[in-house]
C-alpha cells in the first residue's frame, strides 16, 4: 500500500490531496483519473495546450536580444499567415504553386523544378489543389500523352485573396502603419546582415 512506503522518515505523498496524489487538480474531488484531455472541448484544450511554435508573449520582452524578437515576431506572423491559408484550404507549398501556375500551365516535373521539390513532393500538392479546385489538369498541347496542370478561375482568385491578405489584413501582420517602410527597413537588415556573413 502507497502508506507503507517512505522516504526519509516520511510517507510518500502524506499532506498533499488525494486527488493530486492521483495525478488531478485540486477541485477535482478526488476523480482526477476519470475525466481525460480527450473528453475536454477541442476550443478548452487548444487554450490550455498553446501551440509550441510561437512561445507566449513574455512582458520582459523589452530586456530580449533583437535577435529573439525578430525570431519571434517571425514564428508569430507564420502561425497566423498559416491559419488564414488554412481556412482558405491552401497550405504554402500550394500557395507557391498557385503563384507559379500564373505565368501559364506547366507540367508536374517543371513545377516541381520551379518549386523546387522532389516529383512526388509536387504530386501530392498538385492532388490536394486538383481537388479544391483551385487547378485542372489539361492535355498537354505539345504531347498529348501527358498533362499540365493549368489554373482555374477559383485559384486566381485565391491568389489574389491571399495577396491581399499578406499585404493589408492585420490580423495577419499587425498594425503596423506604413507596411512600405516596414518592409524597405526589414530589407535593409536582411542586406546588411548578409553582408555581414
Amino acid at each position: 500500500m502507497a502508506a507503507s512506503r517512505k522516504a526519509g522518515g516520511r510517507v510518500v505523498g502524506e499532506g498533499v490531496p488525494a486527488s493530486r496524489r492521483a495525478g488531478g487538480r485540486p477541485g477535482d474531488g478526488g476523480t482526477a483519473g476519470s475525466r481525460q484531455a480527450g473528453d475536454r472541448p477541442a476550443a478548452e484544450r487548444a487554450a490550455a495546450s498553446p501551440s509550441p511554435e510561437v512561445p507566449p508573449v513574455d512582458e520582459g520582452m523589452a530586456t530580449w536580444p533583437t535577435g529573439r524578437l525578430l525570431s519571434t515576431a517571425a514564428r508569430v506572423v507564420e502561425q497566423r499567415w498559416t491559419d488564414r491559408l488554412d481556412e482558405m484550404g491552401l497550405s504554402h507549398a500550394g500557395l507557391i504553386v498557385l503563384h507559379t501556375l500564373r505565368g501559364g500551365p506547366l507540367s508536374q516535373r517543371e513545377l516541381a523544378r520551379r518549386c523546387q521539390v522532389t516529383d512526388q513532393t509536387m504530386s501530392r500538392t498538385l492532388h490536394r489543389l486538383h481537388r479544391a479546385e483551385y487547378l485542372e489538369r489539361v492535355p498537354d498541347p505539345t504531347d498529348g500523352r501527358r498533362t499540365v496542370a493549368h489554373l482555374t478561375r477559383k485559384g486566381r482568385d485565391a491568389c489574389a485573396e491571399a495577396e491581399r491578405i499578406a499585404r493589408d489584413d492585420s490580423s495577419v501582420i499587425g498594425p503596423l502603419g506604413s507596411d512600405t517602410a516596414f518592409r524597405e527597413r526589414l530589407i535593409d537588415l536582411i542586406e546588411h546582415l548578409q553582408r555581414k556573413r
